[in-house]
């Protein structure tokens, strides 16, 4: 065992090659001692499974490294010669468990100190980086292999900064400390949190799968929204699955999936340049550390910035054109020009041997040959997956005639010729009422403002309920689904009501009509036109002998086409092809 302080380059070592897992010591492999920290050998207190978390480690061929700080030599605390009998007696008690740490890297300073010589502002001081970046130049570490295990945020912001995945523990501060956080917002977010040291140090070292995928999302929330069941079978397929996001509230439960998460800071609404090379540089990171064998790009922009990132690295690649939007509706001199410059952009980036383009719906499917995508690169699969063993069919409730929608409120979504049909419905049928289930998206150029949706709320028969979790609870309520919007992949809000035995009423346009079949599963009106919405609206509330034979075959459209299962083995025999061709 070697120690090595922020003040100078220590020993150099001959280059290994070797991965390691840096450990820091309080609270990760000692017990957390508390604000005054440890200063005397007695306070070292092995937590349960510290010795043996290295010794496997070690045994894996990983290089054991301790990273700490030691703000108690800046504060007259201990000297350095105290501090080396502290890590000695740290060594003597992980012997006994056949386990030692490879080398120390400690730094001693503080900016509040009392010891001039170590009083001051450092980079070594985690969240700086400079004590990894000294250990792997010096001991030669591969750092595209090895990890961090903290307790700290501190912990994880120096991992990020070093680019190496960050395993955060439960024990000591549990990654609880944001309010002690000393570098940049925002604070940094672990790629998995785990029990103890023991329970991180054997997923760090586990046999790693033969074939890797990574996922590129612009928001967590719509990975688990929209991408989890595609995933869940990759991962039960046996593929280790990453994900590349930009986190806010979804690190949990993508963590509880077994998924390895990555925060890369896409920035929606707006054409920053200076963010589209940051999250272009995280993303070449991503890559660079997962090496993945497929990664799968969702939507528009993640597509192109992924792509671009991964330029001359061996990927196979499955860009998922969705999130088409404004552009491909509007029939405008600009929205013309943006779609034959988004064209060119794909033909080039994606449209290569080892990458595919996967569409929803045929309207796209003929979209992408319109690119110059030979048919041959495009594939075809109908959505992400509905799961309708959860989603049962559900009794007609009792009383007002009600319409649901469930979306995001955006112009784009219909959601204006919705409240306008429902003005015109009530003229009709007076207690007709309507179920909203949404929130705007401020990032969306097409969201509804909060003074619009104000008013909207004071109109009879409307109930706006926001988010919600409960799918099944919600279309219980309503007796047929509307989703009267300009432009879909392949709705998953028409796809959860019909997985719940509802007609639908939904616009004539991509995506919509290849869930709504006029007639059979639900009617389909013109976009934008208020009347023909609430006429059909009005056709299926007033006839149960129309609706219920609708919400029969649409139920059975869903178990049939569009059921989690059978989207999840498409998918999954789509990966395994590309990665034996690639």
């Amino acid at each position: 065992m070697e120690r090595v302080d922020g003040t100078g380059l220590g020993a150099t070592l001959a280059m290994t090659g070797k991965p390691a897992i840096f450990f820091d010591i309080d609270g990760v492999l000692n017990r957390e001692p508390g604000e005054n920290g440890v200063v005397r050998p007695e306070d070292i207190v092995l937590l349960p499974g510290a010795g043996a978390a290295i010794a496997s480690a070690k045994q894996a061929g990983f290089l054991a490294v301790g990273i700490t700080n030691r703000a108690q030599v800046a504060k007259g605390s201990i000297t350095l010669s105290e501090l080396d009998t502290i890590f000695a007696h740290l060594q003597t008690l992980l012997a006994a468990d056949g386990a030692a740490l490879d080398k120390i890297y400690f730094c001693p300073h503080h900016p509040q100190g009392v010891v001039p010589e170590f009083t001051m502002k450092c980079e070594c001081r985690k969240p700086g980086s400079l004590l990894y970046r000294r250990a792997i130049v010096e001991l030669g570490i591969d750092a595209g292999r090895s990890f961090v295990i903290g307790d700290s945020l501190r912990d994880i912001g120096g991992a990020k900064a070093i680019g190496v995945p960050a395993f955060g523990v439960r024990t000591g501060y549990g990654c609880q400390d944001g309010d002690r956080y000393e570098g940049r917002l925002p604070l940094p977010v672990p790629d998995r949190m785990f029990d103890d040291v023991g329970a991180a140090a054997a997923f760090a070292t586990r046999p790693m799968p033969e074939q890797r995928i990574l996922y590129v999302v612009s928001e967590d929330w719509y990975f688990l929204s929209h991408r989890l069941p595609m995933a869940r079978a990759a991962r039960d397929a046996g593929f280790e699955v990453h994900v590349a996001t930009n986190v806010r509230s979804g690190a949990e439960a993508i963590a509880r999936e077994g998924f390895t998460l990555h925060a890369v800071p896409f920035t929606r609404g707006k054409i920053a340049p200076g963010g589209i090379l940051a999250t272009i540089r995280a993303l070449r990171q991503v890559h660079r550390r997962v090496k993945p064998d497929i990664v799968h790009r969702v939507a528009l922009q993640p597509t192109v910035l992924d792509a671009i990132a991964a330029i001359g690295l061996p990927v196979a690649s499955v860009n998922a054109i969705t999130g088409l939007g404004n552009t491909f509706i509007a029939d405008t001199p600009r929205a013309r020009i943006l779609r034959r410059l988004i064209g060119f952009v794909l033909r080039h980036l994606v449209n290569g041997k080892s990458g595919v383009a996967l569409v929803q719906n045929a309207d796209d499917e003929a979209l992408m040959g319109s690119f110059g995508f030979p048919p041959e690169r495009v594939v075809l699969i109908p959505g992400s997956g509905v799961d309708v063993a959860s989603l049962q069919p559900q009794p007609e409730p009792e009383g007002a005639s009600t319409v649901g929608f469930v979306g995001r409120l955006l112009a784009d979504k219909g959601i204006r010729t919705l409240i306008e049909a429902h003005r015109i419905l009530r003229t009709q049928i007076p207690e007709a009422r309507l179920l909203v289930a949404g929130t705007p998206d401020p990032a969306n150029a097409a969201s509804i403002a909060e003074p619009e949706l104000d008013g909207w709320r004071k109109e009879p028969g409307i109930t706006f309920l926001g988010h919600i979790t409960d799918i099944a609870s919600f279309w219980a309520r309503a007796h047929v689904a509307a989703l009267p919007s300009r432009r879909e992949g392949l709705p998953k809000s028409l796809l959860e009501a019909a997985a719940c035995g509802r007609a639908m009423v939904a616009t004539d346009v991509p995506g919509c009509r290849a869930v709504v079949i006029e007639g059979e599963t639900g009617l389909l009106v013109p976009p934008d036109d208020a009347k023909a919405l609430a006429a059909a609206l009005q056709k299926v509330l007033t006839d149960r002998g129309l609706r219920q034979p609708m919400g029969i075959a649409a139920r059975r459209m869903a178990e049939t086409r569009f059921s989690a299962e059978a989207i999840g083995r498409a998918t999954v025999d789509l990966y395994r092809r590309l990665a034996d061709n690639s």
